[in-house]
């Protein structure tokens, strides 16, 4: 299991994050703004979007419309997935820090370009002592 300890839109636009296996962990960001979690956001395990993607996936929205959908694949090692929208037939390991392996703490940044493009990528956290 991937848990997400932060999010950080980095986009001029106003984000909403959602958890399809929690509605409590529903987020709004402003623009260029942060979430950290007090407890750990556990990312859904999906493996085959195709069958059991409804149920099981975190989402990035602009005006309710996704951006990206995303989540961990529990049969090949807790490698985080995402797509556009919600095409979960049409997914990519997510870039970036992306490990797989289990009770790992991630971080994920939004951005767009110009054009409107927007890209995800996943970052290590560590904590502080």
């Amino acid at each position: 299991m991937m848990y997400l300890v932060a999010l950080y839109n980095k986009t001029n636009e106003t984000i909403h994050f959602f958890n399809s296996e929690n509605i409590g962990d529903k987020k709004t960001l402003p623009p260029k703004s942060m979430f950290t979690t007090k407890v750990h956001f556990a990312i859904p395990d999906n493996s085959d979007p195709s069958e059991h993607f409804e149920g099981h996936h975190m989402e990035l929205q602009h005006e309710n419309t996704p951006i990206f959908s995303f989540w961990a694949n529990d049969r090949a090692g807790h490698v985080m997935y995402y797509c556009k929208g919600r095409n979960g037939k049409e997914k990519n390991a997510i870039p970036g820090f992306n490990p797989g392996g289990n009770k790992i703490d991630v971080a994920l940044v939004l951005t767009n370009d110009s054009h409107g493009n927007y890209e995800l990528t996943s970052c290590a956290v560590q904590a502080l002592v």
